[in-house]
């Protein structure tokens, strides 16, 4: 079951929104977008077996809808990673499921 991120407090909940701006601007630069096309950045959780319990879901609303997903808070969710993701899958459905911990 997937739902909002609440790490204990409002600013958990929340994503720093500057970065969540950016990150969609990454995506309509890249996928040629307009400025009013519908672009999605959502943390959730996810108590899935094999699913992080944090994860960054970005999508293109379409048509056609698109999907990208990195197991990690959107903070921690790099400009340089969106964009090599939005260029090697520009059709969407990469899950990135490596361990990004360190």
């Amino acid at each position: 079951m997937r739902g909002p991120v609440n790490l204990g407090g409002a600013a958990a909940f929340t994503p720093n929104s500057e970065h969540v701006s950016r990150l969609k601007g990454i995506v309509r630069t890249v996928a040629q977008l307009d400025s009013a096309a519908p672009v999605l950045v959502q943390q959730l959780a996810c108590t899935e077996p094999d699913c992080p319990p944090v994860e960054t879901v970005i999508a293109i609303l379409g048509p056609p809808r698109r999907t990208w997903k990195f197991p990690k808070p959107t903070i921690d969710v790099a400009v340089a990673e969106l964009r090599a993701a939005l260029v090697a899958y520009p059709d969407g459905d990469h899950h990135d499921h490596r361990d990004h911990r360190d």
